[in-house]
């Protein structure tokens, strides 16, 4: 089966990573009550959850097909609990969510980036290299 995907869904899993990245790092090393006490954590926590969820939820069909073991659905109602139904939140469901599903998570996306960062480079240099050509020949040959 071919891995490959696109390049809107690749930047969107690196969005994704970077994210739960950073969500993870901030909290794995504190306690739940350090967690609860410190509002500027929790709002950032919040946030860079509701981006992963955002960025899972574009995610193709054809993609998700491929990499079935992203909780894509998980992740997106996740984060429309978190923007639409705030007043429901639990702290520690966002601070279990994080602490226990993130490394996994970030594991598998970390997967597919490196599974398809060649591929999405070789489609940069493609890119670049056609936009180069057009540039020279505007320049030749202006009309």
């Amino acid at each position: 089966m071919d891995l490959r995907i696109n390049e809107r869904d690749f930047n969107r899993f690196a969005d994704a990573l970077e994210y739960a990245e950073l969500a993870y790092n901030d909290i794995y090393d504190i306690r739940y009550n350090e967690f609860i006490s410190n509002k500027q954590l929790i709002d950032a926590t919040i946030r860079r959850v509701e981006i992963v969820g955002e960025a899972l939820g574009h995610i193709s069909e054809e993609t998700k097909k491929r990499y079935p073991e992203v909780p894509y659905t998980t992740a997106k109602n996740m984060r429309n609990i978190l923007t639409h139904a705030y007043s429901t939140i639990r702290l520690e469901d966002v601070y279990e969510t994080v602490i226990k599903n993130f490394p996994n998570l970030i594991s598998n996306i970390q997967f597919i980036c490196n599974t398809n960062k060649l591929h999405i480079e070789d489609i940069d240099d493609t890119e670049h290299y056609h936009q180069q050509n057009q540039s020279n020949e505007t320049q030749i040959n202006p009309q």
